[in-house]
């Protein structure tokens, strides 16, 4: 039997397809061509369904793209036949396989797709501790299944980023590199490094863009990644200030029409051309990556590096930093920033490192969680693109309904139904109980969303006016606190579903306080008073998790009110 160079998805759909039969590795596998590896691989099982694929290089199908095909057969078998002109054109058969064989068994159906935008993924590129390598890889295998096909490392939790960048990694960490880039081939996931040689959080250890001493030093840190298999540098002045901190880089570009464009196209022209020797790619993340109209800096940025060998994609979030909506509208504009260069939509959501910095540390204290779907990107958009990437936040897998979400929108962003994507992430992460949707409901209006009330936040509102009555608000603090056990486990939101239900704790006791006062029921205020004293240190955390828009925090504050201080439980 030839050997199949890549997992044999057409054994799995088989075996899947007939209720889990065991069939062993090879069972019921034939070459029906002459051709070894994945052309012409057809697969058998004991239910009457032959699935073949065949990876046709002459076809005039997109890259990524497929024709499937499920019909019937004269003796009876149901047949399913896949036609890609590449193995990533494979990959996303299967998964469109899987699910047409599940609800049109019994209809011939007939389907040619490919992606509409070239490059899809996501980016850990934000502020805070860095994932683990399981995360990295756990997120590179759910994105892959959900058809996207780039993931971007780049976290300021990784010295090497930034200040640290003249350091070389260790073996160990360069090892960590090669095994996702194993492990983003095998389900066909480039990876790409993002480098930040200005150190925008420690100016003062940025490169001297002049010093040919240091580009050279940054090249041989950028071979050292590329020769992990890394297929893409993503050169960044992200956050930098808008100037030069070196007086050396001021003395060298002080004469060009823009002295930091200058010194910015320099460095990106030189890694450029050394790239085109390595076969490999470049993205440049500019200062002002944001915003629809012109500027001087990136005009002259883009003037200079009009020549480089490889192409550069720019870097742009859309109108804002975070945006709210895109519109076609807004593409153009940015991408009449950057004329012949494709643009790489860095999308900032479900990242929210930006969500408050705790006093004490000055590390990011986040406060929403940001579950919902992607929203507010025209269809439009989509041609001016060369890439889509969501940026990540520093808990990765409550980051993967987002994902989910643009790896959706990105394939298609003419087809693209948001609300059905959001049904296709519940179906693929939520339980029976709805545990997900019922949490995404009680979050926080994010830059995307503006969450429709929630019951228990005008329940609480009219009670705080003297609408609604304290019965109601405890029975729908109980029923959320019953959801709340039903959210999944898959996700790791165990700490926001402990804060929010503390909260809801909270929130009742403070109802009770109050009541108790109103009716003069002493045990039972000095139960609740007792309650919310001895957790006042937690009450007064200064970044706890935002719920319902915060609409329980008055509540509780006005029952901590009521409640005083704690009664000293010490013995003497």
């Amino acid at each position: 039997m030839a050997e199949v160079p890549d997992s044999p998805w057409p054994v799995r759909l088989a075996r899947e397809v007939t209720h889990g039969a065991a069939l062993a590795p090879w069972d019921g596998v034939a070459l029906v061509g002459g051709s070894p590896g994945w052309s012409d691989l057809a697969v058998s099982g004991p239910d009457p369904l032959l699935v073949s694929a065949r990876l046709d290089a002459t076809s005039e199908l997109p890259p990524e793209g497929y024709t499937l095909r499920l019909w019937a057969a004269a003796d009876g078998h149901r047949r399913l036949d896949v036609v890609a002109g590449t193995p990533a054109g494979l990959r996303h058969a299967y998964r469109t396989a899987r699910a047409v064989v599940r609800s049109a068994w019994a209809v011939t159906t007939t389907i040619t797709d490919w992606p509409s935008v070239r490059r899809r993924g996501f980016l850990d590129c934000y502020y805070g501790p860095s994932w683990s390598e399981a995360d990295r890889r756990t997120l590179i295998v759910e994105a892959a299944g959900w058809g996207m096909n780039a993931y971007c490392y780049g976290p300021s939790g990784d010295p090497h980023i930034g200040a640290g960048w003249r350091q070389p990694y260790s073996a160990a960490k360069r090892a960590e590199f090669a095994r996702l880039v194993a492990l983003g081939a095998e389900h066909g996931v480039e990876i790409c490094w993002r480098v930040s040689p200005s150190a925008p959080l420690a100016p003062e250890a940025g490169m001297v863009l002049s010093d040919q001493a240091e580009t050279d030093l940054l090249l041989t840190r950028i071979d050292d990644v590329l020769d992990t298999g890394v297929g893409t540098i993503l050169l960044a002045f992200d956050d930098v200030e808008n100037g030069l901190f070196h007086e050396a880089d001021r003395r060298a570009f002080g004469a060009d029409p823009h002295p930091v464009a200058a010194a910015h196209a320099r460095l990106a022209t030189v890694v450029a051309a050394h790239l085109a020797t390595r076969g490999a790619n470049l993205v440049l993340c500019p200062i002002r990556y944001w915003g629809t109209e012109p500027d001087a800096y990136n005009s002259r940025l883009t003037e200079l590096v009009a020549d480089t060998p490889v192409p550069i994609e720019f870097c742009w979030t859309g109108p804002r930093v975070t945006s709210t909506w895109i519109t076609a509208a807004d593409a153009a504009g940015g991408a009449r920033r950057h004329p012949g260069h494709p643009l790489f939509l860095w999308d900032n959501y479900p990242v929210n490192d930006w969500d408050g910095f705790d006093p004490s540390t000055g590390a990011p204290a986040r406060r929403r969680l940001f579950l919902g779907a992607i929203e507010g990107r025209s269809a439009e958009v989509g041609p001016y693109l060369g890439s889509y990437l969501i940026n990540c936040g520093a808990e990765p897998l409550p980051c993967l309904p987002a994902l989910a979400t643009a790896a959706q929108w990105s394939w298609n962003p003419e087809a693209h139904d948001a609300g059905a994507a959001w049904q296709a992430v519940l179906d693929h992460y939520d339980g029976v109980d709805g545990g997900l949707a019922h949490l995404a409901a009680l979050g926080s209006t994010s830059p995307l969303h503006l969450l429709p009330p929630h019951p228990l936040a005008v329940a609480v509102l009219g009670y705080l006016a003297d609408t609604r009555d304290a019965a109601e608000v405890r029975a729908l603090v109980d029923a959320t606190r019953r959801r709340l056990r039903t959210v999944p486990e898959t996700l790791a939101l165990h700490r926001w579903v402990a804060d929010i239900g503390f909260q809801l704790d909270a929130a009742e006791s403070a109802v009770v306080v109050i009541e108790a006062f109103r009716t003069g029921d002493v045990a039972a205020f000095a139960e609740a008073a007792q309650w919310l004293a001895e957790r006042r240190h937690q009450l007064d955390a200064p970044f706890p998790a935002a719920v319902l828009d915060g609409v329980l925090v008055p509540l509780i504050e006005r029952g901590r009110g009521l409640a005083g201080g704690p009664i000293p439980t010490h013995d003497v």
